[in-house]
């Protein structure tokens, strides 16, 4: 047996050392030096090679013992078989990105050292990572048939292999599973990826912050501790988080349909997320989703659900009426994000926002709406909307309700309410309870109903309604109609031209800036016309009568404000609406029906000097009813419209 050394130049070369027969138990120790280089050995003795720098091939043929060092460069060393007994090859990647293989039923060794390398083992070899992105393809059929080691912080390296049980390595990062059949993982304490296969997975985690993908089977994970994220996958799986902040989704199911549709299939999935602020989304089919501790969030995407949220304040992606929401009684502050369609919020949930696009959550375009329909529940609810026509009906409760965008129809329903139309032309109805309505922009329409209410127009022309109970009105920007109802209420038209009905009872009408129309209407009533050209209206002897409640106007100015009398019958002894005539600051005596007159009063304790007006509308010469103009020692036949 002979030893040969042999120095080769720096130029990629082809070398080939024995033949197919082999070299006769000859031993080889080569230097190739720099350049692309092929070597291929057939060697029956030992041999041992120094690539040297660049992307070099080497294949080992022989039955002797080999060891090849890559050098620098993205090098393929392989150990082949032949039809003698193989030796051991040992090879060396060296840096850069190499591949190497080594061969069934022999113990090889592959060291990856330093780069991003792929690392083919075969039964029996042994292989080591090294620094870098390691990638280890692995041909045996069970873990125990070969040994695999990495360095910590090595790099994030990953295992692809077809056995039907894995537990992970330390410092190997990922394992994607080939296999046919089932297949159980089991992780450690460090960060691990798995990725089922095709048939039904079980994963047991254990701490780390892990990733668990099942795959196309039906699929068993538990998350264990860490922050954790489980998908499912196609098939019908039951996903548990464990401690921890983790993400869980059912899965999806293949697309079904033609290529441009957007539909899917999918399979029923229970889902539990354990302790931690975790996100469940089971993905099409019918699934069940268990919460548990933490602050949770809950999807079906467009599949339906069993929704359990636990304790913790948990949010539900939803739309419409087809899941179920099941919430604990005191369990946390929950809320419902709403895509669309039509819902009753479940006993227990606070909270509820509307969505505009939930191609935000889920990647892809849900059913199209242009309204909403939303109940809420007894509880005190905050509900927004959006952009689109939202109906809410805040139910029981001291409820808070935004309307956002769009032409809103709100209803606090009973309890205290603060309700806002915001844009749009909205309908707001404050129903039973104390409220606060404000409309925003638009033209909205806005009604107190039963109790003590404060209501703002805010910007736009609006409809404002008190309605029973002793409420506050403010017509805010625009040209307002505002009517109080009954109730001891207080208006005030602001800016605008504004219409104000003072209501039944005895209240407090300022006009505010612009010309408005201000009716007394019943009761004794204080009325203010503010800037611009007002009129004070009455249309019957009731809206300021003797024995009822006589208004009293505050701010008249002469010359610009009027009363306005056009629109009462000034005779109702005759048939039709007769005019009124001025009868000056003297009574017109009996017979003389249609006539207004005026009388002065000098200040005194009890308030300030005013000047009456009365009017006689039977002709018994006395007053049917009186206006008192305060701080007005006199008027005039043009301050009184006829």
């Amino acid at each position: 047996m002979t030893k040969y050394t042999k120095w080769y130049t720096d130029n990629s070369e082809t070398i080939t050392i024995g033949s197919q027969n082999w070299d006769s138990g000859d031993d080889w120790v080569l230097y190739t030096k720099g350049g692309d280089d092929t070597v291929n050995l057939y060697v029956d003795g030992t041999s041992w090679v120094d690539a040297g720098d660049g992307d070099d091939h080497v294949d080992i043929n022989g039955s002797g013992n080999a060891t090849v060092y890559g050098g620098a460069g993205k090098d393929n060393i392989r150990h082949l078989a032949n039809t003698a007994d193989d030796g051991v090859a040992t090879m060396y990647g060296g840096a850069g990105d190499d591949v190497l293989s080594g061969l069934a039923g022999e113990s090889d060794y592959l060291y990856g050292e330093s780069g991003d390398d792929c690392l083919s083992v075969e039964e029996d070899n042994h292989a080591y990572g090294g620094i870098g992105n390691d990638q280890y393809w692995i041909h045996a059929d069970s873990q125990s048939d070969v040994i695999i080691a990495e360095d910590a912080n090595g790099g994030f390296d990953t295992i692809e292999a077809n056995f039907a049980t894995f537990t992970f390595i330390n410092n190997i990062e990922m394992y994607k599973s080939k296999a046919n059949g089932n297949f159980k993982a089991t992780g450690n304490s460090q960060d691990n990826v798995v990725v089922g296969g095709i048939g039904n997975s079980y994963f047991d985690m254990k701490d780390g912050n892990d990733i668990a993908r099942g795959g196309s089977g039906n699929d068993i994970a538990y998350g264990g501790g860490g922050n954790d994220e489980l998908d499912g996958g196609q098939g019908k799986d039951a996903l548990y988080g464990g401690t921890g902040n983790d993400k869980i989704v059912g899965g999806f199911e293949q697309r079904v349909g033609a290529k441009d549709e957007t539909k899917w299939a999918g399979d029923n999935d229970t889902l539990s997320g354990g302790d931690g602020d975790d996100i469940l989304d089971g993905g099409f089919g019918s699934n069940e989703l268990w919460g548990d501790a933490g602050n949770d969030i809950l999807s079906s995407s467009e599949g339906t659900a069993i929704m359990h949220g636990g304790l913790g304040n948990d949010t539900y992606r939803v739309d419409g009426n087809s899941h179920t929401l099941d919430e604990g009684a005191n369990a946390g502050i929950d809320k419902i994000e709403f895509f669309g369609g039509t819902i009753t919020m479940a006993a227990n949930i606070e909270n509820l926002v509307h969505i505009d696009n939930p191609v935000s959550y889920y990647g892809f375009e849900g059913p199209v709406y242009t309204a909403t329909t939303v109940t809420g529940n007894a509880l005190a609810n905050t509900i927004i909307g959006n952009g689109l026509v939202n109906m809410i009906d805040a139910a029981g409760g001291a409820d808070l309700v935004f309307g956002r965008d769009g032409n809103d129809i709100i209803h606090g329903d009973d309890g205290n309410d603060l309700l806002y139309g915001e844009n749009g032309d909205d309908f707001v109805y404050g129903d039973a309870g104390n409220d606060t309505i404000v409309g925003g922009e638009g033209k909205d329409m806005l009604n107190g109903g039963l109790g003590n209410d404060l209501i703002a127009g805010n910007v736009g022309n609006d409809s404002l309604y008190g309605d029973a109970g002793n409420d506050d009105i403010l017509g805010g920007e625009g040209n307002d109609v505002i009517s109080a109802g009954t109730g001891y209420d207080t208006i005030s038209g602001e800016s605008g031209a504004d219409i104000i009905r003072a209501g039944s009872n005895n209240d407090y009408a300022y006009g505010g800036e612009g010309n408005d129309r201000i009716y007394g209407d019943g009761g004794s009533d204080y009325l203010y016309g503010g800037e611009g050209f007002d009129a004070f209206v009455y249309t019957a002897v009731t809206d300021s009568f003797i024995s009822t409640g006589i208004d009293r106007i505050w701010d008249m100015a002469s010359g610009y404000d009027t009363i306005d009398l056009t629109l009462m019958d000034a005779n109702t002894t005759v048939a039709g609406n007769q005019a009124f005539t001025w009868g000056g600051a003297s009574a017109p005596g009996a017979g003389h029906a249609g006539t207004v007159w005026t009388e002065y009063f000098g200040a005194s304790a009890s308030g300030p000097e005013f000047t009456r007006l009365y009017g006689d509308v039977s002709g018994d010469g006395l007053a049917d009813f009186q206006i008192d103009v305060m701080n007005h020692t006199s008027l005039n036949s043009w301050d009184v419209t006829f």
